[in-house]
């Protein structure tokens, strides 16, 4: 419950940093305010390079993403049951050999 409140207080800091940054950004990208000389083509070349350029068709799509995270999240399961088992395991020789033990002595 902790790391989910530490969690959504880092999201939602985070969210303000992007406001301020963004606020900041609008301010300084105003004609009066911006000071930018030889670059006056600047925000056309960024807009032509920007989100529309096709960058997103080289990522796998979301059905892939979530069948690898599947197998991944099945792999880590049976390496905990495997875990689970060989503890499993110990916790019986030890048992038995407490209970060796304490027959030896009594």
């Amino acid at each position: 419950m902790d790391d989910l409140l530490h969690l959504l207080g880092q999201k939602a800091k985070y969210k303000e940093d992007q406001r301020a940054i963004e606020a900041t950004y609008k301010q300084s990208s105003s004609p009066a305010v911006r000071k930018v000389p030889h670059q006056s083509n600047w925000r056309q070349q960024h807009n032509s390079q920007g989100m529309n350029s096709g960058n997103f068709t080289k990522q796998p799509a979301l059905r892939e993403l979530i069948m690898q995270q599947s197998k991944i999240n099945l792999d880590i399961k049976a390496r905990f049951d495997v875990n689970d088992k060989t503890l499993e395991y110990i916790i019986d020789k030890m048992d038995s050999f407490s209970s060796t033990t304490n027959n030896l002595f009594e």
